[in-house]
C-alpha cells in the first residue's frame, strides 16, 4: 500500500482492493483514505472518499480526541474539518491519479505539479457541480419537517439541516410546497 505524506501533514492512501473510476478525463481510485494526525490544538481526523457515478464524494468522517495532549473535539473543530474537506479534496485526490495506458491497465502518475493539481481541481469541481440531490418524497418530507420544527427562519433551518446554500434551501422549500408537503 503506497502512502503519500502531504504538505499539510496528512497521509493519503488507497484502501486495499480499490478500483479505478473515471472522473471527467481523469482516473481516480475508490475508496481512498485521508488521515490527519492533529496537533497540540486540533484533534486527529480520518476521511474516506469514494467515487459515485463519476463524482468523488466523502462517505465517512471520523474525528478523534487526543487524550494524552488533552485535545478534545469542539464544534469549531467540526467546522474546521468541513472547511478543509471542501477546500482540499481536489488537491488530495490529485496525488492518487492514474493514467490509463490500455483497457484495464493503469499506471500511477508522478507526484503532481501545481498545474496538474489545478487541472484535477477543475475536473472534480465540474463533476461535483453536476450532481444534485434527488427531490424524492422522503427528501421533501425531511424539508417539511425542518420547516415545521424551525425555531428561527425556516430557510436557515433547511440550509443548516441539509448543508446547502440559502438559495438551494429556498428551492427545496418551494418544491416541498409544490408537492403538498408544506401548507401555504
Amino acid at each position: 500500500m503506497e502512502t503519500f505524506l502531504l504538505p499539510d501533514g496528512g497521509r493519503l492512501w488507497e484502501e486495499p482492493g480499490s478500483r479505478r473510476h473515471k472522473v471527467g478525463d481523469r482516473w481516480l481510485p475508490s475508496p481512498v483514505i485521508y488521515e490527519y494526525p492533529g496537533d497540540k490544538k486540533e484533534p486527529a481526523y480520518r476521511l474516506k472518499f469514494e467515487v459515485w457515478e463519476g463524482v468523488p464524494v466523502c462517505t465517512e468522517i471520523r474525528l478523534m480526541a487526543k487524550q494524552a495532549e488533552r485535545v478534545h473535539i469542539r464544534p469549531k473543530d467540526v467546522k474546521l474539518v468541513a472547511n478543509r474537506l471542501e477546500n482540499s479534496l481536489h488537491d488530495w485526490l490529485a496525488f492518487l491519479e492514474y493514467e490509463r495506458i490500455a483497457p484495464g491497465k493503469f499506471v500511477r502518475r508522478d507526484i503532481p505539479s501545481e498545474e496538474q493539481i489545478r487541472a484535477t481541481r477543475r475536473v472534480i469541481q465540474t463533476a461535483r457541480g453536476q450532481t444534485r440531490r434527488k427531490m424524492t418524497d422522503e427528501h421533501l418530507r425531511a424539508v417539511a419537517n425542518a420547516v415545521s420544527t424551525a425555531t428561527g427562519p425556516p430557510v436557515e433551518a433547511v440550509s443548516a439541516v441539509f448543508g446547502v446554500s440559502i438559495r438551494t434551501a429556498w428551492r427545496y422549500i418551494e418544491k416541498a410546497r409544490e408537492e403538498g408537503f408544506i401548507d401555504e
